[in-house]
């Protein structure tokens, strides 16, 4: 834990990283103020679980905290309860008509890797979908939650199709793991090609965990980059490498260098290793301070997402796409939100100062971002 000790965090932020990432033995500090911390660990996804991550920490609550994370704990329980139940519904109904699907994030890893279902927080239920049947997979799921087929906002480049909700829950069907025109990513034949079945019944594969751990690392980077990071999803690829052998990291090496991953995922474990004091003998780790500061601001600051890093997500996306006018047609699509209009786009005043407004909404970005590496406020 020798990074946190060179930022200037709290004590309290500090001893909930170090109960809930590294030795539990390790931390020398008590809890100061309990409603920060409650607070701080709800927003970061953790609040459910830590009661089993640092229980001698928690008989120095106030019974009032110790109500609410409680609460919170038997809150979360019935939410993913429901989460997992509406998700069997969908699977079953979705297998009927043939069509196989590969569960996502909190809802696969709270049945999966965590020991009790209410410990992996999430907000909705991600199923992928293999790219020749997502089309169909979303109409039917529409048509079964009762809620009308709205294609406006799609783009062909999105990873997933427009959110919906049935019985109280938001899906989000995925034809990718990214945006197809972002610069990393992990090519959608091989999650499939390397999958394998949960239950053959109903048609539903587990993701290979080499690829899996990957996938997740790589959300994270993603993620930061517009601007909001939960330290749940750190405790995800916690769990994973407590479960793996040396030919595990061999393999994650192999596949980082295969798809030229080393430079977002070397940020991404470069914070793990900070968090939690984990050494990784075969993967490239960042020990940039000001990357590591960054994500800590994100943990403590806010986990909300920010207009000026979502531009530089939407800049990627555009400078991925090949050609001019499919550039174009993108850039129309970001900005109004619905389909290019066939040569009329280009010629638009409104288009034109939209993209204006853009440009130097992406020339703010830049100098906030000259600002805090040279640390003038």
């Amino acid at each position: 834990m020798n990074y946190l000790a060179t930022y200037s965090i709290s004590t309290d932020e500090r001893t909930i990283l170090e109960w809930s990432f590294a030795d539990k033995n390790s931390s020398e500090y008590a809890i100061s103020d309990w409603e920060f911390a409650f607070t701080y660990l709800s927003k970061n996804g953790l609040s459910a679980m830590f009661q089993s991550l640092a229980p001698e920490l928690m008989l120095s609550a106030p019974p009032v905290i110790q109500t609410k994370f409680k609460q919170d704990y038997f809150s979360q329980m019935a939410r993913n309860n429901h989460f997992a139940k509406v998700y069997n519904e969908i699977v079953v109904f979705l297998s009927q008509h043939k069509i196989e699907v590969m569960p996502l994030k909190g809802i696969y890893l709270s049945q999966t890797i965590y020991s009790d279902i209410a410990w992996r927080s999430m907000s909705d239920i991600d199923i992928l979908v293999k790219p020749n049947l997502v089309k169909d997979a979303y109409e039917l799921l529409c048509r079964l939650a009762n809620v009308s087929i709205d294609l406006d906002e799609f783009n062909s480049s999105d990873h997933h199709f427009p959110l919906f909700v049935y019985k109280g829950v938001s899906i989000e069907v995925h034809q990718a793991l990214f945006p197809l025109n972002v610069k990393y990513n992990l090519p959608i034949q091989a999650i499939w090609e390397r999958s394998n079945y949960q239950r053959d019944n109903n048609l539903v594969y587990n993701m290979d965990k080499v690829l899996l751990f990957i996938y997740l690392s790589l959300h994270i980077y993603y993620t930061a980059n517009r601007g909001g990071v939960r330290l749940a999803w750190f405790y995800d690829l916690i769990l994973l490498v407590n479960s793996a052998d040396e030919a595990f990291f061999k393999n994650v090496s192999n596949e980082i260098e295969k798809h030229h991953l080393k430079k977002p995922l070397a940020e991404v474990f470069g914070v793990l290793s900070a968090i939690s004091g984990l050494k990784f003998n075969y993967l490239e780790v960042s020990t940039s301070k000001k990357i590591i500061k960054r994500y800590i601001g994100f943990f403590s600051k806010s986990s909300s997402q920010k207009l000026e890093y979502s531009y530089s997500i939407a800049w990627e996306r555009i400078s991925q796409t090949n050609g001019i006018i499919s550039k174009l047609q993108l850039g129309w699509f970001y900005i109004f939100k619905i389909p290019p209009q066939p040569n009329a786009f280009m010629y638009s005043w409104k288009l034109i100062s939209r993209i204006s407004h853009l440009f130097w909404s992406t020339l703010r970005m830049i100098g906030l971002k000259i600002l805090q590496r040279t640390g003038i406020n």
